[in-house]
């Protein structure tokens, strides 16, 4: 090969030239490696790859090396031209309330584990020839039966409420998440659901606190109150929103606002602290110094006023 080594990717009569940089090729390796074919086993294995060689007349690729992080970039620019993502079909409320059914696109991708066998057998057998681009057509797998019912079903998910509760957190969701949750298989989309749970879960979850009093020259520094710790189930909040869900759309209503709000609660599980705000001999409290009563005239009638030692 003399000249810059180059090398073409094909693909619908569009042709991209790749420049192989610091290509070299090592004949000796090549040579000592075809040598040990049928040679470095037993006797019968060593019998029986040589009958598939002279079978199969298989093809000794040249050992090279090549600028391979180069190569890579390059080929990568190419196929971004090349590849588009297969759009999944959408259902979009409108500012007038109308369900609009975005179809959605077919893609396509390049196979690239294919692609780069084909590289090196081209700079292996020294034949730097065009190179067809593997691509494989990526089809939206939804009928236009399954678009038709899904669309109904968004006509009749756009006037309901779901609402997802755990203690004093309450959220209902709008008139769009709950379309962006149909699936178009006539269900709903559980990825999509474990997505919101998810999201939830940062909000929820968190580790148990242990209550803490530390009292130091007469004067309080540190006080902490004893908090449960809190995991959201994803997996059961998942199955909780999606038979809610179910029952929402089996909800009569002709008006959102009209419509009662169905409520999915959280599965949350608690775990206790270890120190209680109870256990005051562990919080270090020892002595009750002194009490008084509050004349506040808001203050409860209970309500008392105490001084602790610490120890």
């Amino acid at each position: 090969i003399t000249g810059q080594p180059m090398l073409e990717l094909e693909f619908n009569d569009q042709v991209w030239p790749v420049e192989i940089k610091d290509l070299s090729f090592d004949p000796q390796t090549t040579a000592e490696t075809a040598y040990v074919l049928g040679r470095d086993e037993d006797y019968f294995d060593n019998l029986k790859t040589k009958w598939y060689l002279w079978r199969d007349r298989k093809e000794m690729l040249m050992r090279y090396q090549v600028d391979g992080e180069a190569l890579s970039k390059d080929v990568e620019l190419i196929l971004v031209q090349v590849e588009e993502p297969v759009i999944e079909p959408t259902l979009k409320l409108n500012d007038d309330n109308q369900v609009s059914l975005m179809p959605g696109k077919n893609g396509k991708v390049v196979d690239k584990e294919k692609l780069w066998d084909l590289i090196d057998q081209r700079l292996g057998s020294l034949e730097l020839k065009k190179v067809e681009l593997p691509v494989k057509m990526m089809n939206v797998e939804v009928t236009g039966e399954e678009l038709a019912k899904a669309q109904g079903r968004a006509e009749n998910l756009k006037l309901k409420k779901l609402s997802l509760s755990y203690g004093e957190y309450a959220e209902t969701l709008t008139s769009q998440e709950l379309l962006d949750l149909i699936d178009f298989k006539d269900s709903f989309n559980e990825e999509k659901i474990a997505s919101i749970a998810a999201s939830l879960a940062k909000g929820i979850n968190r580790s148990p606190q242990n209550a803490a009093f530390r009292f130091e020259s007469g004067r309080v520094t540190e006080f902490k109150p004893a908090l449960k710790g809190q995991n959201l189930n994803i997996e059961a909040t998942v199955e909780e929103i999606k038979n809610k869900l179910i029952e929402v759309e089996g909800q009569e209503c002709e008006e959102r606002v009209k419509c009662p709000a169905v409520v999915a609660k959280l599965v949350v599980t608690t775990t206790e602290p270890e120190v209680s705000i109870a256990e005051v001999n562990n919080l270090g409290i020892k002595e009750l110094l002194g009490k008084g009563e509050s004349t506040f005239h808001g203050s409860i009638a209970s309500r008392t006023q105490c001084g602790f030692n610490s120890g």
